[in-house]
């Protein structure tokens, strides 16, 4: 008789829960004892313990007493975002007495969520607690600004990854940074640095991920002490082979196969700082420059600090070409320049060519200023 008088008071307490609690208005937020001495329904709705960009932790309240407590079959927080978006459970059996408490993660930053305790019954019937609403908070973005180049540090597991877009305009031409590998930390803060930025500049960022989006968020880099207006630099190419005419007395341009760059670094500043260039070859595209400018294994570096500053690089022709002994390719270019070649010397090197994939180097001229490299004009 007992057990059936419990399970007919559950099942009194259950119907029509959900209309009862329904709302069509947003709550405010409640404090982390709401519910605690509301003992009139089955489910009660707790308050926020825990509250973060994307987690929170969330308090219930199940009014029944050790015997009744053997007739909830589940129990826990149901949540969503509006009346009319999917809704969530996140379950839980841990509980002590009448209280629980459930932890919700993967949230949304800067969004509100409404939620509501859930009590189920072996019987099949729910119910449900008040509507709260609680709203996470945003993510917060640590960045550490040098003269060319910056360290963003989002605080939160959900920005593990993301990419990063940057513009000097606030509201417009944002491009997204491009990265060299994995170059994000692994761990919290999830770290990564920017590099190739202009000193005494601000920059406005946002991070994105296919979860979420930060808001904008801007830094400026630090300000050299002198003026940067006297300094330029300009590039010249002497290729190690021009060209050479086939059969049909068809040019073909070959600087690709190597030859030597100088750079001329005009400037004002004598010798307060390095000069130096930085060229990384194997790109096809110079907006890729960026990415692989600390790949040591793909770049060549020089640095003088002698007036008129004029550096020389040779480019060697064996890093210009994949899948192929450059070699070869060399002697018999030399002797079609030279008309020594035969016919098969033409097929030859026509069918060498063929396998190189062409990828001249990009360089750039740069300052060296308290160890770090200050770019000058675009990349060449």
């Amino acid at each position: 008789m007992y057990a059936l008088a419990v399970c007919a008071c559950l099942c009194l307490c259950a119907c029509g829960g959900d209309d009862k609690n329904d709302v069509t208005t947003p709550p405010s937020a409640p404090s982390s004892n709401t519910g605690s001495d509301n003992t009139a329904d089955l489910a009660v709705t707790g308050g926020v313990l825990i509250l973060g960009p994307s987690y929170a932790s969330i308090r219930g309240y199940i009014n029944v007493d050790q015997v009744s407590a053997m007739l909830v079959e589940s129990f826990g927080i149901e949540y969503y975002t509006n009346a009319q978006s999917a809704h969530f459970i996140a379950q839980t059996n841990k509980y002590t007495g009448r209280e629980f408490a459930v932890d919700i993660t993967g949230l949304k930053p800067n969004t509100t969520y409404y939620y509501r305790a859930f009590v189920k019954q072996l019987s099949g019937l729910t119910q449900y607690g008040k509507v709260l609403s609680f709203t996470t908070e945003k993510v917060k973005i640590d960045v550490e600004a040098s003269y060319s180049w910056a360290r963003i540090s989002p605080q939160d597991e959900i920005f593990a990854e993301y990419e990063l877009f940057y513009s000097t305009k606030k509201d417009q031409d944002f491009k997204k940074y491009q990265y060299y590998d994995d170059n994000i930390t692994s761990i919290m803060p999830y770290t990564s640095t920017i590099e190739g930025l202009a000193p005494g500049t601000t920059y406005y960022c946002y991070l994105q991920n296919s979860k979420t989006k930060s808001d904008v968020f801007s830094f400026t880099t630090k300000a050299l002490p002198f003026d940067l207006s006297g300094v330029s630099a300009t590039y010249k190419f002497t290729p190690a082979y021009d060209s050479y005419k086939d059969e049909d007395g068809k040019t073909h341009d070959l600087k690709w196969l190597g030859g030597t760059y100088t750079i001329s670094i005009t400037s004002n500043l004598g010798n307060q700082v390095k000069y130096g260039i930085l060229g990384i070859k194997g790109l096809k595209d110079a907006s890729l420059f960026d990415a692989y400018k600390t790949d040591k294994e793909r770049l060549f570096y020089s640095e003088s600090t002698s007036s008129p500053y004029t550096i020389e690089v040779k480019a060697w022709a064996d890093d210009h070409a994949y899948g192929t002994n450059i070699a070869p390719i060399e002697a018999l270019v030399e002797r079609v320049n030279e008309g020594d070649a035969t016919h098969e010397d033409y097929w030859t090197l026509y069918d060498l060519l063929r396998q190189c994939e062409p990828a001249e180097p990009y360089i750039q001229a740069f300052i060296e200023y308290n160890g770090e490299q200050i770019y000058i004009g675009k990349v060449y």
